[in-house]
């Protein structure tokens, strides 16, 4: 653990200044990031979240991904949250999961383990559909109901 006991840490601006700068490396990091996958490939990513069952606590997400040149694709669920060690196995919250080929066909899912789906054969485009229990919002868990929508990335969206 460290303590830090200087005297510019404790001055109103410090804090302020420090965000600010920071935010600003973390929007350019991700346009660079952004710029450099562009460059590299075709490969278009789209996120559609609805939520028909908020009452339920639950989101209703379809992912596609389109231009894709690899079979098979692997979809994967992320196991911890960035800046924590202890587990949390996030793909336990989320089930009916499909997949469909940009023609509309329904494709074949494999699931090798708890956090990892693979479609093996598509045409170009794979739209992974699922559903996601989210009843818990706080800075590691997904929170949904008729009020407010609180996801976390790390908890609800497979890359």
């Amino acid at each position: 653990m460290t303590i830090f006991y200087h005297s510019h840490f404790l001055e109103p601006n410090f804090y302020s200044q420090f965000m600010k700068k920071f935010l600003l490396l973390a929007i350019a990091g991700l346009i660079l990031a952004g710029c450099t996958q562009k460059e590299q490939d075709n490969t278009s990513i789209k996120y559609d979240v609805r939520f028909p069952d908020a009452a339920h606590n639950e989101a209703e997400i379809t992912l596609t991904v389109s231009s894709l040149a690899a079979v098979p694709v692997h979809f994967t669920m992320s196991r911890t949250s960035p800046g924590r060690y202890a587990l949390h196995e996030f793909a336990k919250n989320v089930y009916r999961v499909n997949a469909t080929a940009g023609s509309g066909d329904t494709l074949k899912i494999e699931r090798p383990d708890l956090h990892n789906w693979i479609v093996p054969k598509h045409d170009g485009t794979v739209k992974f559909t699922y559903t996601l229990f989210a009843d818990h919002a706080d800075g590691t868990y997904s929170g949904v109901n008729r009020e407010h929508a609180h996801l976390y990335m790390g908890a609800g969206l497979p890359g």
